[in-house]
């Protein structure tokens, strides 16, 4: 069964309502929350059909459907993503948008009959947009130019957002009206024609290029200078910010301005990427890495650094690059670069959630986007999640004696959700190891160094399907291969019996 429908406007970012009238019970033996149906629509960033899925976090996302599975008279609700694109489908241009029967999955009952649709009716309920946590101030003075090399002007707030499309230092012109100039890194490539600025974000400074005498004594001017006399501005700029923004998904739900037509809001997916003003100390470990690297990916510790400087929602980066004595057993081939990238989540502690430690379609183009710049031309360069395997520990211990077993229960648990974390864990708290291999020993040293523990009788990891949620069989050592990396699922603590 497949049916499809087209819009005719881009709805691209919005909340599609879909009215369905089915005729009652009439596709029987399916589960009704659980049908094997395929919701899709036509991506024009892939060129091809991608699903809803049903994860509030996912890009598209099928929020609710109360058909039935399409055996009832209902409403779905789609979220549609900004690249919902037009195609031509059976010679007619739309925006399409499909629903059909997929292969179930194991255990999972499928259509004995066949649904009947009588009619299909679509509204817009609502819509989706990126929003950052800042203040954006527009058209903000800096002062007029004196003619000389070497400018510089200071915003009235700061530190200030790296700058956005649109935002820019703009020079009056002879008729009064405003010259966007462009903003560059340096001002090494600059000449004396080009209408160049660098901006320091930390500082808020914008500056304009110098003229530097060179050993053959001739002054060379790095960047035009603005005339003098003349107006400079800044377009718009953005401001705020920092790690307190980091919030979880379902947390921003009140509106500081009334806006008409509009019910209620919510962030959908965990808001990330907020960071802290650089400390000191940091800029000078930091230092040696620039000049180090010289921002070219050659080698494998370039990759992983350029790829933490290429975006704040980074929080760990490894680099597989071939290895010709690895041939074929699922190492990249020669000529490509695998970049394993674990994004920024909004809490560490406990069980992470899956869904979490996916990377988004943005976060992923904005590490490939920097990335490119920088590499070399011979090397294709592939940027995904690293292989996560999950893993279930059972303790069984004896608490000391006055010790209260509950905070005994939950200190064991902390410990083990914060060793065994791809962000947290391992022996240096700073994220389980790419490629390092859990051994129960290792968990017997952990669990026996919490506070109540009197000694460990038993201790067990086992490896679990996250997708089915099923464990494996007990092992004393999980093997990874080195694209993996080690995720806590449920831990369980048990308590002896056991007198002296």
């Amino acid at each position: 069964m497949l049916f499809t429908w087209a819009l005719q406007s881009h709805w691209g970012g919005n909340i599609l309502s879909v009215t369905m009238d089915c005729v009652v019970a009439k596709g029987i033996g399916v589960m009704p929350d659980d049908p094997p149906l395929a919701w899709e629509y036509w991506d024009g960033a892939t060129g091809g059909w991608q699903p809803f899925e049903r994860r509030p976090e996912a890009v598209a996302w099928l929020e609710r459907d109360g058909t039935a599975a399409l055996n009832r008279r209902g409403n779905i609700l789609l979220h549609l993503p900004r690249t919902f694109s037009a195609t031509e489908v059976g010679l007619r241009r739309g925006y399409w948008v499909r629903c059909r029967v997929a292969p179930p999955r194991p255990e999972q009952p499928s259509y004995q009959a066949s649904p009947a649709v009588l009619g299909v009716e679509c509204n817009c309920v609502g819509g989706t947009v990126p929003a950052s946590h800042c203040v954006k101030v527009r058209g903000e003075q800096l002062g007029e130019s004196d003619g000389n090399p070497g400018q510089t002007f200071k915003l009235k707030n700061s530190p200030i957002l790296a700058l956005d499309r649109g935002e820019t230092v703009e020079v009056e012109v002879e008729d009064g009206r405003y010259e966007a100039w462009e903003q560059v890194p340096d001002f090494s490539q600059s000449g004396p024609e080009d209408k160049h600025f660098v901006c320091d974000t930390g500082e808020g400074q914008i500056e304009f290029g110098p003229a530097i005498r060179q050993p053959d004594g001739e002054v060379r001017q790095y960047g035009a200078i603005p005339a003098k006399g003349r107006t400079i501005r800044m377009s718009a700029y953005r401001y705020g910010g920092g790690s307190k923004g980091n919030v979880g998904r379902n947390t921003l739900t009140v509106l500081k301005t009334a806006v008409p037509y509009v019910a209620s809001v919510t962030n959908r997916r965990a808001a990330t990427g907020g960071t802290d003003p650089e400390s000191v100390e940091s800029a000078i470990q930091r230092g040696p890495q620039v000049f180090r690297t010289r921002n070219r990916a050659v080698t494998e510790a370039d990759y992983e650094y350029l790829a933490l400087e290429a975006s704040p929602s980074v929080a760990r980066a490894s680099c597989v690059q071939p290895r010709e004595a690895s041939a074929g057993s699922g190492e990249p081939p020669p000529g490509v670069v695998f970049l394993l990238i674990i994004p920024v989540v909004s809490a560490t502690e406990g069980r992470i959630a899956p869904e979490q430690l996916e990377l988004s379609p943005e976060l992923k183009q904005d590490v490939q986007s920097y990335l490119n710049e920088r590499r070399l031309l011979t090397s294709a360069l592939v940027v995904t999640e690293p292989r996560y395997y999950w893993v279930s520990v059972e303790v069984k211990v004896r608490i000391k004696a006055k010790y209260d077993a509950v905070d005994v229960r939950e200190r064991i648990e902390k410990e083990l959700y914060r060793f065994i974390n791809p962000l947290t864990g391992g022996p240096d708290g700073k994220g389980w190891p790419f490629g390092r291999d859990l051994i129960v020993s290792e968990v017997y040293s952990r669990v026996q160094s919490v506070d109540g523990v009197e000694y460990v009788e038993e201790a067990r990891i086992y490896p679990v399907d996250i997708a089915s949620g099923e464990r494996g069989e007990a092992t004393q050592r999980l093997v990874l291969d080195r694209t993996g990396v080690l995720c806590s699922h449920d831990h369980m603590v048990a308590f002896s019996t056991d007198r002296y």
